[in-house]
């Protein structure tokens, strides 16, 4: 569904899809952009990295409002900063195809 929803959306702005914790299927259980975004970067992380960087970024903390928490943890672990977010997550869906 995912896939789907990202070729139907080529101009996605996956910062702010995440951010404002949009949906990309609302079946009998929501979907959530965020889940899969989170999904991807974990995936890569683990492979690329260990499981040590992935305990990191999921102990970040609660969710705050723009999620800088989240980022600032998610460029330790990742390089992957808050003005790459796009251009990273991209990458992260296309290699899916």
């Amino acid at each position: 569904m995912f896939k789907k929803y990202a070729a139907e959306n080529p101009n996605a702005e996956w910062l702010n899809l995440y951010i404002n914790s949009n949906k990309f299927a609302d079946n009998d259980k929501p979907m959530y952009v965020a889940y899969i975004i989170n999904a991807l970067i974990v995936q890569k992380l683990e492979k690329e990295k260990g499981f040590a960087p992935v305990l990191e970024l999921v102990s970040c903390g609660k969710r705050q409002q723009g999620d800088d928490n989240y980022f600032k943890a998610l460029e330790k672990v990742s390089g992957i900063s808050k003005a790459g977010f796009n251009d990273a997550v991209w990458g992260l869906v296309r290699q899916q195809h």
